[in-house]
């Protein structure tokens, strides 16, 4: 999986994060939703032009759920693929619910996701969150640690690219 990392420093701003310093066990379940995402994926252009969306097969996939909003050694990978909306109400409850934790926010960079179709082109982008970030810490001062924030921002999926094919995306290795 090719992506961004971002943490959420003291004064909600979002600061780069080196790739090689995202935390080994964090990678190894990104590998495991990569996987599935390209077997979802896969498995429903099957004998078509290629996908409209894949949301309810990511909603729905088992192996997804176990992996997403599930805390494995203080560690969390929230979906966050919501649209812009939704985000603060997202994020506040994470934040109580996960408060001595590392949340890692799963989002889509803006080209893969429109792309990939992988959800809807409502999706939250990382400079939607930037500003929504932004004007909630002029208004509100955090008054406990809480937890770690990252967000994972996806750029594509490994070994494989996405086309338009007569407005269906199509994955292809």
């Amino acid at each position: 999986m090719n992506y961004n990392i971002y943490q959420l420093s003291d004064d909600f701003e979002i600061k780069p994060v080196l790739n090689s310093d995202l935390d080994t066990e964090i990678e190894q379940r990104l590998s495991t939703i990569e996987k599935e995402i390209v077997k979802e994926y896969l498995k429903k252009q099957e004998g078509k032009l290629g996908i409209k969306n894949l949301g309810n097969e990511i909603r729905y996939n088992a192996i997804l759920k176990k992996e997403f909003n599930n805390s494995i050694n203080n560690k969390v990978i929230v979906k966050m693929t919501e649209n812009r909306r939704s985000f603060i109400k997202v994020f506040l409850s994470n934040w109580f619910i996960y408060d001595n934790s590392e949340i890692y926010y799963f989002i889509l960079e803006s080209s893969f996701g429109n792309e990939s179709r992988i959800v809807d082109s409502s999706f939250i982008r990382i400079n939607e969150i930037r500003e929504e970030l932004k004007e909630f810490y002029s208004f509100f001062r955090k008054t406990t640690m809480g937890p770690k924030v990252f967000f994972i921002e996806i750029k594509g999926l490994s070994d494989y690219h996405i086309i338009d094919n007569e407005g269906y995306s199509l994955l292809q290795k």
